[in-house]
């Protein structure tokens, strides 16, 4: 999964949906643009000050401000993809709660995120990357055959009588 895919997936396709199973990847490159907005804001939007003669510069209360009222709203899809990945692992998205303990807690979501999925199906659905791939693979053409389990219709111009 592309960064932009993953991004659309998470702030569009399921903003809110902890259903279905995540990938690594649509993990990892969500909460990588989560950090690089966490870290170009403050630096690119509103006025700054300038502190410890002009060693240090602070950015703006309004710039702070509109930050974390954004990262609050980007809460709500964080939270979502990491019940989604949690799902990838075979696991409950009750594990989110793990965060709240601090230091081994966080460590072991971190260590949760980074191993790999549950190959196949599971409880939560089917493989995340696998069934992306199915979706964006074309039919094959049926050049004119019937479907597997159906028989062909005789053509009723063929004077066969059947209809």
């Amino acid at each position: 999964m592309t960064p932009i895919q993953s991004l659309q997936s998470c702030l569009i396709d399921k903003f809110a949906t902890t259903r279905g199973r995540a990938s690594r990847s649509e993990y990892w490159w969500f909460h990588a643009g989560l950090l690089a907005l966490s870290l170009a804001w403050p630096t690119s939007f509103g006025s700054s000050t300038t502190v410890a003669d002009g060693l240090i510069e602070l950015p703006s209360l309004t710039s702070v401000i509109a930050l974390l009222c954004i990262l609050l709203v980007l809460l709500i899809p964080s939270s979502a993809v990491t019940v989604r990945r949690l799902h990838d692992l075979n696991k409950s998205g009750l594990w989110l709660l793990l965060g709240l303990v601090p230091l081994i807690g966080t460590a072991l979501l971190l260590l949760f995120s980074c191993c790999s999925g549950t190959p196949g199906p599971n409880r939560y659905g089917p493989e995340p990357l696998e069934s992306a791939s199915d979706s964006a693979r074309p039919s094959p053409p049926s050049a004119g055959l019937p479907e597997p389990g159906r028989t062909a219709r005789p053509d009723p111009a063929s004077g066969d009588g059947v209809r």
